[in-house]
């Protein structure tokens, strides 16, 4: 994320992108449940490193973007599941 200040005089908050290696994981029953009552899809959980995350709501894996729908910092690592939204077909 990064600061940006208009012609105005107003700043914003502009999405800056960030490149990081995602160790993938299985993605467990109990996060797959979770994401469906959300209206969400379970997809991946998986690590990166604490440094290499900053809240970011989005992430692109394998060209496709998705929902960071929750992340837990343990120290030199952090663990996201990502998720996206489920479609009318579900």
């Amino acid at each position: 994320m990064a600061v940006e200040i208009g012609d105005d005089g107003r700043s914003a908050t502009v999405a800056t992108d960030t490149e990081a290696f995602f160790n993938r994981y299985t993605m467990g029953l109990q996060n797959r449940l979770a994401a469906s009552s959300e209206g969400l899809k379970g997809v991946v959980e998986g690590q990166v490193r604490s440094c290499d995350y900053e809240g970011q709501e989005r992430a692109v894996l394998g060209g496709r973007e998705y929902l960071v729908q929750s992340a837990e910092d343990s120290g030199e690592f952090c663990r996201l599941t990502l998720a996206e939204r489920l479609d009318d077909g579900r």
